[in-house]
């Protein structure tokens, strides 16, 4: 009798241990972030230049993304849901429907082998390309960059990953388009790839593929490649990178390109400095507007100091200027060659 009571009650506490370990987690978290900016060419109605869609705001206090996540984790299954508001969704959702324009994500995800090393997730995602995101206080300086702002902030569709590596992510995707929730045409299915690689503990390199049709256009198709190397050691970090873009439609051929780099020096446990250059060519308008389609070939940069009195919430000061060979930048008096911005934000996370 007590080896039988023995053996009920190591099953009992055996299944108990691995109902506990099978659990699903739950983690919930949200972002704020207002900002105030001073557009030295103080454009008409207070909207800054067509390729801004963070920050588009001119002196006004105002907020760019405030943002409630949830995120369910098992072992075998995992989910996550996030709701928006803001001038970033005012801008970049702006041809969304109304109903979607509100979801920063709602993604779910099934591990489809027994290792769990295999996954499918279907749904709205953050998007692979890029290393900027629209939570301001996960990158390196206060604005985002041109190769950030006119590349997708998020995808739609479904992702197969495996992520069985320490020193490697891999994913395919099958999306609705170009930053799209919707396929909008008849264009079929846009596809992605994306490839990480991590050689040394300081180092990661990046390179993520897109290939469809932009906004549903099924005469044309583009191909997008974004290349970068960030290094995180010590008190540094830096990105640098380079993309190219390719656009046919009707047998034309146009290309875009963009290079940037940013260094950030922690100079104490509160303040940080940033410095960033980049360079976007797009003579053929793909992927920007300007007010008269003169070409955009411009060349920027910016200095940005954070100040961060606890791990949650930081205070970001940044300076930054852009210069064209022809007068594209909207100004109080028409148009200038040049811009140059000054800008203040305060982020909390919690």
């Amino acid at each position: 009798m007590k080896w039988f009571l023995c053996c009920c009650i190591t099953a009992i506490a055996t299944t108990a241990i691995a109902q506990e370990k099978e659990k699903t987690t739950y983690n919930w978290s949200g972002y704020i972030e207002a900002y105030y900016i001073f557009d030295c060419n103080r454009p008409p109605e207070n909207n800054r230049d067509l390729w801004h869609y963070n920050h588009r705001r001119h002196s006004e206090v105002a907020v760019n993304l405030a943002l409630l996540r949830v995120k369910a984790n098992h072992k075998k299954y995992r989910a996550a849901l996030g709701l928006m508001a803001g001038t970033y969704v005012q801008h970049n959702l702006a041809h969304e429907l109304q109903a979607l324009r509100f979801l920063y994500e709602a993604r779910a995800g099934v591990a489809v082998n027994k290792k769990n090393t295999l996954w499918l997730d279907a749904g709205i995602f953050e998007s692979y390309i890029g290393f900027e995101t629209p939570i301001g206080s996960n990158n390196l300086t206060l604005t985002r960059g041109l190769s950030s702002e006119n590349s997708p902030y998020f995808l739609s569709g479904a992702r197969l990953s495996f992520e069985g590596s320490s020193r490697w992510e891999i994913a395919g995707y099958l999306l609705n388009g170009w930053q799209q929730l919707q396929n909008r045409g008849s264009s079929g299915p846009a596809l992605g790839t994306h490839i990480l690689f991590k050689p040394h503990k300081s180092w990661r390199i990046n390179w993520n593929l897109f290939a469809g049709a932009p906004e549903g256009r099924a005469e044309v198709r583009r191909y997008f490649s974004n290349f970068f190397v960030q290094y995180y050691s010590g008190r540094w970090k830096a990105i640098t990178g380079w993309d190219v873009g390719q656009q046919f439609q009707h047998a034309t051929e146009r290309l875009w390109q963009n290079a940037y780099a940013i260094a950030q020096y922690q100079i104490s446990t509160q303040f940080k400095l940033a410095c960033r250059t980049e360079y976007f060519y797009d003579p053929s308008l793909i992927v920007v507007q300007t007010p008269q389609n003169q070409i955009f070939q411009v060349w920027g940069g910016s200095v940005n100091l954070d100040w961060s009195p606890n791990p949650q919430a930081v205070l970001r000061l940044e300076y930054r200027h852009f210069q064209n060979p022809q007068a594209i930048f909207q100004s109080w008096d028409g148009l200038k060659h040049y811009n140059n911005i000054v800008s203040a934000a305060l982020a909390v996370k919690f």
